[in-house]
């Protein structure tokens, strides 16, 4: 199932019919200043789709790490992400090109992330590298 941003116009929704975007993030450590993405996913989703027994389409991109950057042995244990699959990994504005086409013309964006601060943190610095100087299209709610 494939559910489309929210409109551009201001027209109402019911929240049960409003879609938010739900974003998780896996990284190599704790920030920006001490890791790197590893995968970045999403899934626009609707609760009246859901509590429906629908299943939202999941887009997953693996993030190339920068040369000589390695993934942590307890990492890899955790997200299984190593060698094998960053061989398929895409490099990290491509992702976020991606991801942002995912948005189409709305923004911001609400997003939905379990731990918001943390994903949103890396998310704006990948923006940041590739988007300089244009708004950050994303809110969060945790």
């Amino acid at each position: 199932m494939s559910i489309a941003p929210p409109p551009t116009s201001s027209a109402p929704l019911l929240l049960d019919r409003q879609p938010f975007l739900v974003l998780d993030v896996q990284t190599t450590g704790a920030s920006p200043a001490r890791g790197h993405l590893l995968e970045v996913a999403w899934a626009w989703v609707r609760a009246a789709d859901v509590s429906g027994g629908a299943e939202p389409a999941v887009e997953s991109h693996v993030v190339a790490l920068p040369p000589g950057e390695v993934v942590p042995r307890r990492i890899e244990g955790l997200t299984g992400i190593g060698p094998d699959v960053l061989a398929l990994a895409e490099d990290a504005a491509r992702v976020w090109r991606r991801l942002e086409r995912a948005l189409g013309g709305a923004r911001p964006v609400q997003a939905l992330a379990h731990l918001a601060r943390f994903e949103r943190s890396f998310l704006e610095d990948l923006h940041v590298r590739t988007a300089p100087g244009r708004p950050f299209p994303l809110t969060f709610l945790c």
